[in-house]
């Protein structure tokens, strides 16, 4: 007796899968890859003391998963450096923050100021190589409802002004490599 060791159909399905392999036609099925966990940080800025380039000085800053998490290390960070005397309402009053996408979401960093809100002085501050490249939308807070934008890097003469919240950052402003929050009268209250 014969024994039938497989239908022309099967061949035919092994041999195109061969083939298919072979000139890479065929989908390979990849395990999904996760997004990387939001990164948020916060940062006390110094309303009194500026560094060699005008910056307002960093006081205190934490990064953690959510904004909270990074609000609390900074806050713990700033009491255990005894960085001057900020209150803890100070150093609770947010006053802009930045994130990696259009209409505020994303990573993000807050900005807290050692006095409380802007004045029409406000604060002055020079992003990390993160967020020089990645800022896409800013929203102000309490009294900081105006920024100046600058690309220092590749054109210091490349400056936006607006007025807060920006949802998305203004057309050809790509990078930002400085930022001057403070309060400006003839901005509309958010």
């Amino acid at each position: 007796m014969k024994i039938k060791t497989g239908s022309r159909r099967r061949r035919f399905a092994v041999v195109g899968t061969a083939v298919g392999l072979a000139m890479g036609v065929l989908a390979v099925s990849t395990p999904a890859v996760a997004a990387p966990p939001e990164r948020h940080c916060a940062v006390l800025l110094s309303s009194t003391e500026v560094d060699a380039n005008g910056d307002s000085v960093v006081l205190a800053e934490a990064c953690a998963s959510t904004p909270s998490r990074a609000t609390a290390a900074m806050q713990s960070r700033q009491r255990a450096q005894g960085s001057g005397q900020v209150s803890a309402a100070a150093a609770s009053t947010v006053l802009m923050t930045w994130y990696a996408n259009d209409n505020y979401v994303g990573n993000s960093t807050l900005i807290y100021g050692s006095s409380g809100t802007c004045d029409y002085t406000g604060y002055r501050v020079s992003p990390n190589s993160y967020w020089n490249n990645n800022i896409r939308s800013i929203r102000g807070a309490g009294n900081c409802n105006y920024v100046v934008l600058t690309d220092i890097t590749t054109n210091p003469d490349k400056v936006r002004t607006s007025c807060l919240p920006m949802a998305r950052l203004p057309y050809g402003l790509d990078r930002v490599s400085r930022t001057q929050i403070a309060r400006k009268d003839t901005c509309p209250w958010p």
